[in-house]
């Protein structure tokens, strides 16, 4: 949806009936609380759209974002903060054009989380199969996968409770190909702990170049020694098997995490050790990255490797995949690995043969998919 800041359109389209409030400046919240930010604005008019019902607020509380569903006449709003909502508020029962429209708080009953759908599956099919076993779906969002490619869940706002108490029941266990859906009500009062909390609260750090020979227990031991920590301090530590030269370290407190942090690197066993902040999955995955981005011309698995541009952050691995097969000639078992380097908007694609990495330049580069032209590179 658009949500750039547009000009006030013609007066017709605004009730000026009634001043804006003053602006609420004081005690402003810092952080943004969806569920306590989104209103509901029902009986629109047949010819509103996302700029007019921007306008109908404007000066009534900053906003975030619009989901406009012409054909129900509603729009759902999330504003900046509570504080702005409430301005929103004052809004219901005013005229937009020739209707009145109602303006409430939108049920954050109404919004539900679904995991493990097919990895392939677009924000487009989720829309379908909510409609399909529940009513109106007013907007799906799912999660950036800017910094780690691994993370695939949806939350799905529905327009009416009952409709989402439906698609909770039918759906919730529901089999899609070899997947079994997991859908639950989105309570973020109650939220279950997630995997990552960890590395989410600060409490984790990775150390590097960590020789294969050495005794781990003296390492960590050494480690606590020269930052002054207590070995009660560490929560769970581990060493990835397939990259034995890494170890992750999660504390029970981030403080500890930042003093071990900020050491950067010491000495030990007559190596450097470097220490900082950790992200496990991404990290690792981010190492090969760095690795193929240094692939040499000699190197064998040069002429396999094809860097594709634009992608955005919401791009899959599952769904590049999709799209590359279904709009070139290539199978899926040509495809050997796909790395997403989404913060810098590309993805680097390794084939199994040299000869289909060039087919596949051929093919797809300058190729108009989604309103976006293909660019195929080599290193």
């Amino acid at each position: 949806m658009d949500s750039k800041t547009i000009k006030r359109k013609a007066d017709e389209d605004l009730d000026t009936q009634i001043a804006p409030p003053t602006k609420i400046l004081a005690n402003k919240e810092t952080q943004h609380n969806r569920e306590n930010a989104t209103l509901l604005i029902q009986n629109l008019p047949s010819n509103a759209n996302v700029n007019k019902i921007r306008n109908f607020f404007k000066g009534y509380g900053e906003i975030k974002n619009i989901d406009h569903i012409k054909s129900l006449m509603v729009a759902k709003i999330e504003f900046t903060t509570h504080c702005e909502a409430l301005i929103g508020l004052t809004r219901t029962l005013k005229k937009f054009n020739d209707n009145v429209v109602t303006v409430k708080w939108y049920n954050s009953n109404c919004t539900l989380w679904c995991t493990n759908y097919p990895p392939n599956y677009t924000i487009q099919n989720l829309k379908q199969l909510f409609t399909q076993f529940g009513g109106a779906v007013l907007s799906i969002r799912t999660p950036s996968l800017r910094y780690n490619s691994n993370r695939r869940f949806a939350y799905i706002d529905m327009l009416e409770q009952e409709q989402a108490i439906e698609c909770l029941t039918k759906l919730n266990g529901f089999r899609i190909e070899n997947y079994t859906l997991v859908v639950k009500k989105s309570d973020t009062s109650n939220k279950s702990k997630r995997t990552d909390t960890a590395l989410r609260d600060g409490r984790e750090i990775i150390i590097s170049n960590i020789q294969t020979d050495i005794d781990k227990e003296q390492l960590l031991n050494h480690i606590l020694d020269v930052a002054h920590i207590e070995t009660d301090a560490i929560e769970t530590y581990t060493f990835p098997p397939t990259t034995p030269n890494i170890a992750f370290i999660t504390f029970k407190d981030k403080n500890t995490a930042a003093i071990i942090s900020k050491l950067h690197q010491i000495d030990f066993a007559q190596n450097k050790i470097y220490i900082k902040r950790a992200d496990k999955k991404a990290y690792l995955e981010r190492q090969k990255i760095k690795k193929i981005l240094n692939t040499r011309r000699n190197n064998p698995l040069y002429d396999k490797i094809i860097k594709l541009s634009p992608i955005n952050d919401k791009t899959s691995k599952e769904k590049l995949k999709s799209m590359i097969i279904s709009n070139s000639s290539l199978k899926a078992e040509d495809i050997d690995n796909i790395f997403l380097v989404a913060d810098q908007g590309f993805t680097l694609i390794i084939f199994k043969e040299s000869k289909v990495a060039a087919k596949f330049m051929l093919e797809f580069n300058n190729k108009k998919i989604n309103r976006s032209t293909m660019v195929c590179n080599y290193l």
